[in-house]
């Protein structure tokens, strides 16, 4: 494993923790900024809902996950099956890598057009 991984692993798993142990008025209290995105367009972005999301999972609350946004979910598979194809050289973890990318790239798509369908009814 390169020195970049060890970051990037390091992050998501501080990360992790932040989300899991703060407190939830602190999280997601009154003095929450909110998402830059919402605020000048009125529109959801797809990434909105992945920070209750990722609180759901670090909880194993995998129901409040998808309802807050589904493709936390997927990322959740994709980081697992990153740290594993790091540590293994079977190629079906690397295929299924890249399987979850794209998933996860279609998912954020879908999400977006599906917002903006909703917005503008």
């Amino acid at each position: 494993m390169s020195s970049n991984d060890y970051i990037k692993y390091s992050v998501v798993l501080i990360l992790l923790v932040i989300v899991a142990f703060l407190p939830e008025p602190v999280l997601f209290g009154s003095g929450y900024f909110g998402c830059i995105h919402l605020r000048i367009t009125g529109i959801e972005c797809p990434l909105c809902g992945f920070t209750h999301a990722a609180r759901a999972l670090t909880r194993f609350q995998f129901a409040d996950a998808i309802h807050y946004n589904f493709n936390a979910i997927i990322l959740a598979a994709l980081i697992v099956t990153d740290f594993a194809s790091r540590f293994g050289s079977n190629k079906n973890l690397f295929t299924a890598r890249n399987i979850l990318i794209w998933t996860l790239a279609f998912g954020l798509a879908a999400i977006y057009v599906y917002r903006i369908r909703l917005f503008f009814g």
